[in-house]
């Protein structure tokens, strides 16, 4: 799979950012449009709603998903479900990942003031919303502040 799949999986997303940004020049996605992410196959499917996955794709942990971090995260995604010798199951192995790295960063020294600060920004990176997307969106993180 090597470079072909990277190249497919970051086709993929171009076509599905653009799906959702209907086109309009945009650099970033925020969390109710990333509710709206669906892939076309299981290869290039990162649940964006996972917090884990949501940790790690926002690089800068400013609360906006711009299109080479997504990218990135799903290219990362591919080549590790490409040398994954089981494949049942593969999504909650890198949810399983994601959400480790995430738990290593906030055990560091500062971590969960950093956490914090970026959980309370990335359901705010919002734009004109419905009333039902923003719904949807609080149903999500609701569900993510279980954890702590």
């Amino acid at each position: 799979t090597g470079m072909g799949s990277a190249t497919s999986t970051a086709k993929t997303i171009k076509d599905e950012f653009a799906r959702i940004t209907k086109g309009k020049k945009t650099e970033f996605l925020n969390l109710g449009h990333l509710v709206q992410f669906q892939a076309k196959d299981r290869e290039h499917f990162v649940d964006p709603t996972h917090l884990g996955t949501l940790f790690v794709m926002d690089t800068n942990l400013d609360g906006k998903f711009e299109l080479d971090e997504m990218i990135r995260v799903g290219q990362l995604y591919s080549e590790r479900a490409s040398r994954n010798a089981i494949q049942t199951d593969f999504q909650t192995q890198f949810q399983a990942y994601t959400t480790l790295y995430m738990w290593n960063e906030v055990s560091k020294p500062g971590g969960v003031e950093m956490f914090v600060k970026w959980y309370r920004v990335s359901p705010q990176r919002h734009n004109k919303d419905t009333s039902q997307d923003f719904e949807h969106k609080r149903n999500i993180w609701a569900r993510f502040s279980r954890i702590f």
